[in-house]
């Protein structure tokens, strides 16, 4: 008699193991997808915390920063393109640009160079990241001139959205709002 295995048992197998490698494969690309939101909310954070600093040892504001660098677009660093349904993971050179500008423009305005946002100029999906400098912009009313700054990742699928509160299942994109530094916005 002769020992193997049969050709249904080999399929079987092959059915089994191949089902298992899926199911690593599908749980390796989740968590791949978690370390990558959260490098960029680290560096959006840390981004966030140079901006600050920025405001306060300057006394301005950051569209004021980035107006007298040049590189303010309509409230947005980068402006038009930038801020549009486009995908932004590494074809939009002006908008990368726009955005090296203003944290050059941060830094010249404080002095000060800050330790790693050199590389903090994508996010970890390959887009640049967006600045949207509200505070100071409209001063039509103090709401509106004390409306927070906002620090923008397009997030996974490289796309601004911008949605309704209750309409966000296309939404990806990580933001974090910048405090107010104008005196009279603090208490708002």
């Amino acid at each position: 008699m002769k020992k193997g295995f049969t050709l249904v048992e080999l399929l079987i197998t092959i059915s089994i193991i191949g089902i298992l490698s899926s199911i690593a494969l599908s749980a390796f690309g989740s968590a791949r997808e978690k370390a990558r939101i959260a490098k960029t909310n680290a560096e959006l954070k840390q981004i966030s915390d140079a901006m600050v600093v920025a405001q306060s040892e300057s006394g301005q504001t950051l569209i004021d920063i980035t107006r007298d660098a040049g590189v303010s677009g309509a409230g947005w660093v980068g402006g038009g393109n930038c801020m549009s349904n486009t995908d932004l993971r590494g074809v939009t050179q002006e908008c990368y640009e726009a955005w090296v500008d203003a944290i050059n423009a941060m830094q010249a305005a404080t002095g000060y160079i800050y330790d790693g946002l050199e590389k903090a100029d994508r996010d970890a999906w390959g887009s640049p990241y967006l600045l949207n400098e509200n505070e100071g912009e409209m001063t039509y009313s103090l709401e509106a001139k004390c409306i927070q700054d906002e620090l923008y990742s397009a997030g996974p699928d490289g796309k601004v959205h911008f949605t309704e509160p209750d309409d966000v299942a296309n939404d990806d994109n990580i933001l974090i709002t910048i405090p107010n530094s104008l005196p009279e916005c603090l208490d708002i």
